[in-house]
């Protein structure tokens, strides 16, 4: 009996140990009908909502993301233009997870190769998704995360990286790279995680609040929505669940990953993921289909007569054409930062002077031996090469292990070793198999270090290995820029320009010697070239600002400008640029004000250009920078349209990659002229005041206007009327009902979040929340 007792005590003792105190399950908020929502529903519902079947796709079909959801945060609330409405709603809630998020995306670099850095995301997106390029930028700029035009960089990003995900950005640069044959492969590439800041679901992107703040509204309009009589049943909603399993199993069934064999298996397996049954996931997705009825609904209502159609038809298939004016996308200043890259780019090329004159671009500038001599690496000399290549680790790699210990157990050679490697004079071997046991007694790193060492020895004494592999190597034919002062080179391994230069102009005159040493060149010792000279460009050329700055050469340079003020200034304002502890804070942390002071004179001439009543911001002076410079040559434009030194009709690169003399300097300013078209329900484009355009009469020009990222343009109205195109009407119908249908969601929320607000709002205490965790 009294071991029965013992044993039962510790029984029951043991099973209390292991089952523990519950979890508290705290009410989060009061719906709008007066229930308490408690925390695990709140977040059965945010995790439910969180991923979605469009994670599930660009995750290449793996388990994790929620394929159960058909995007309920992208398509009811981000397309739509609620989400801004819930941002506006709370924004105590949501400002500290954007406000941690923005400091990270401010100091984020965008992946290039790294020896090629022209092969880059900023590349892959001109072509591909140009609209990402100037989100990143504003978003990156943005001094409060909160503001609309972050929050509609934001959103727009996230969609956009949807639509153009990472695998396939990956593939583009691949295949970038595979157009330049002698540029090595990035071993890193396969492994990088290309996702924009590292973000890859809802919430990395707007935080854990906004989900649960989603979360809670989708459970308040629910209510309403049973309140005012809208059902859905639960076969409706479990319906809806199989047609989502369904449709997800097919895209992602030849997943290697894929571990079920039909789509009622593989939604099994995702409820138990989910760690839910089948009746809590319709319950869920009950009061989505709720939320969504309540919505949509009331957008559908908006247009329901087919007179006000066709009426609206003809008003949105009114257009106008014309010309377009507008910078070379490359030389946008769409922040304080390309405007530091510019003036230090025109002062470095230019004869560019101060006075009524500073803001105009250039038209007089130094010659290329003035440059060379000042900032020799903004000029290149060009050539065309025949080249093959090999790398000297694959060679040694080839080179066995008994002709390596061959060579190392060699006295002339065990004397180099023991005087490189200080631990194997130490022990004194004198006979072959004690100089082995000296190897073997060495640690496992200094013994591949020694190897390593007698591998490249090995190399050095037979160059002919070296020529073989060379004579077997593929040659390409390819066009290069050399740069007097260094800079980057489509040859890894070779820093040293200057030199390159001179072997390849003496060889081109037909020195023997230098012909010899580019039959097998290396720098490191490692990368070996054969160069075959062809022929020269016929004079050196001073690279564009594009090209300088695409390859960030151009801010490296600017970079060691500032650094030499900073040292100069900052014993004038001490407070500003020292840190608590007394020490000078870094240029990164101070660069913005170094600048300014250095180009304060440019600052200035562009605040009193502008007259506006408040200063500039940096990048607001950037992004009107041109703007005197447009108005002069609209000015000119207008008198004379078909004859122009300042407009050419194609955005494309200017300089061809060949040996012809290039343009001159000035020619990579002038303004790109392009038709355009532009019909009241289409979409819209950025570059064109919409409204100003349909004013126009034909002939008229309008005004100079500046939109974000320094995308100065101005534009010439040729035509006007109304599309006669049946496919055109609907197109415009179908987006133009979505359009009002969006903007009253929009307007239902507001009045939704005021209801909510007066009878029940919702509070939702994070921050106990998150001190209980």
């Amino acid at each position: 009996i009294t071991i029965m007792i013992c044993i039962s005590f510790s029984f029951f003792g043991v099973i209390n140990s292991i089952s523990g105190p519950k979890m508290p399950d705290p009410v989060v908020f009061t719906s709008i009908n007066g229930n308490d929502i408690k925390r695990s529903e709140l977040e059965q519902l945010a995790y439910f909502i969180g991923t979605d079947e469009y994670d599930k796709m660009a995750f290449g079909g793996i388990w994790g993301p929620n394929f159960l959801n058909d995007g309920v945060i992208q398509r009811d609330f981000l397309m739509t233009g609620l989400a801004d409405e819930v941002v506006q709603a709370f924004p105590s809630e949501i400002r500290s997870d954007l406000e941690s998020r923005s400091s990270k995306e401010a100091h984020y670099t965008l992946y290039h190769h790294p020896e090629a850095k022209f092969i880059n995301v900023e590349n892959a997106w001109n072509y591909l998704a140009p609209d990402m390029k100037k989100n990143f930028a504003t978003l990156q700029s943005t001094n409060d995360p909160l503001s609309q035009e972050a929050i509609d960089a934001r959103i727009q990003l996230y969609l956009a990286q949807r639509k153009f995900p990472p695998y396939a950005l990956k593939q583009v640069l691949k295949y970038q790279k595979q157009q330049y044959a002698w540029i090595p492969e990035d071993p890193n590439l396969d492994y990088a995680d290309l996702s924009l800041f590292g973000y890859h679901t809802v919430e990395d992107w707007f935080g854990p609040r906004m989900t649960r703040l989603v979360a809670a509204l989708i459970i308040d309009v629910a209510q309403i929505a049973q309140n005012q009589g809208i059902l859905v049943s639960d076969d409706e909603a479990l319906a809806s669940l199989i047609k989502n399993a369904n449709r997800s199993f097919e895209q992602n069934k030849k997943s290697p990953r894929m571990d079920v064999v039909n789509s009622n298996e593989y939604l099994k397996e995702q409820l138990r993921r989910l760690r839910m049954d089948l009746h809590q996931a319709v319950a869920i997705w009950k009061q989505v289909l709720l939320f969504r009825r309540y919505f949509q609904e009331y957008g559908d209502t908006m247009i329901v007569d087919r007179l006000p159609y066709q009426s609206f038809a003809r008003y949105a298939n009114e257009y106008v054409t014309g010309d377009l004016y507008q910078l070379p996308e490359e030389v946008r200043l769409g922040n304080f930062r390309d405007l530091q890259q510019y003036e230090y780019y025109i002062r470095a090329v230019s004869t560019k002077g101060n006075g009524e004159n500073s803001l105009a671009v250039p038209e007089e500038y130094l010659t290329t031996e003035e440059i060379a001599k000042n900032y020799p690496a903004f000029v290149q000399k060009r050539y065309r090469l025949n080249v093959a290549t090999t790398d000297a680790q694959q060679l040694e790699q080839e080179v066995g292990t008994k002709e390596m210990w061959d060579w190392q157990m060699a006295d002339q050679n065990w004397q180099l070793l023991e005087k490189t490697f200080p631990d194997l004079g130490v022990i004194g071997a004198k006979e072959r198999e004690h100089r082995f046991e000296a190897l073997d007694s060495l640690t496992a790193l200094t013994r591949d270090k020694v190897d390593d060492f007698s591998r490249k020895q090995m190399m050095e004494e037979h160059p002919e290995w070296i020529d073989g592999q060379l004579d077997e190597a593929e040659v390409q034919s390819i066009v290069v820029g050399l740069r007097h002062g260094g800079g980057e080179t489509p040859f890894t391994g070779i820093q040293e320009t200057s030199k390159l230069i001179a072997l390849l102009d003496a060889a081109l005159d037909g020195d023997q010697a230098a012909q010899n040493e580019l039959k097998r060149y290396s720098e490191d010792g490692q990368h070996f070239y054969r160069f075959f000279v062809m022929e020269a460009a016929p004079q050196d050329d001073v690279l564009t600002f594009a090209e300088l700055k695409r390859d960030g050469s151009l801010d490296a340079s600017l970079r060691e400008v500032l650094q030499d003020h900073y040292e100069k200034i900052r014993e004038k304002d001490s407070k500003k640029y020292q840190a608590a502890n007394g020490e000078w804070k870094s240029l990164n942390e101070v660069r913005d004000f170094v600048a300014k002071d250095y180009f304060s004179d440019v600052l200035l001439a562009v605040n009193k250009r502008v007259k506006s009543d408040d200063p500039l911001t940096v990048d607001d002076a950037a992004r009107y920078r041109f703007s005197e410079w447009m108005e002069q040559i609209k000015a000119e434009v207008e008198e004379n349209p078909s004859d122009s030194k300042w407009v050419r009709e194609s955005d494309s690169e200017i300089y061809d990659q060949d040996l012809s003399p290039r343009p001159e300097l000035g020619e990579q300013w002038k303004l790109v002229k392009t038709s355009y078209k532009l019909t009241l329900g289409g979409d819209r484009d950025e570059r064109i005041d919409r409204n100003k355009a349909f004013a126009l009469e034909k002939g008229e020009w309008s005004d100079i206007y500046v939109p974000p990222q320094g995308d100065i343009t101005f534009f010439r109205l040729l035509d006007k009327g109304v599309e006669n195109n049946q496919s055109l009407i609907q197109q415009g119908m179908a987006r133009a009902h979505q359009s009002l249908s969006n903007s009253a969601q929009q307007m239902l929320m507001r009045k939704t979040l005021e209801e909510i607000a007066e009878k029940q709002p919702i509070e939702m205490q994070f921050s106990k929340r998150e001190e209980e965790i």
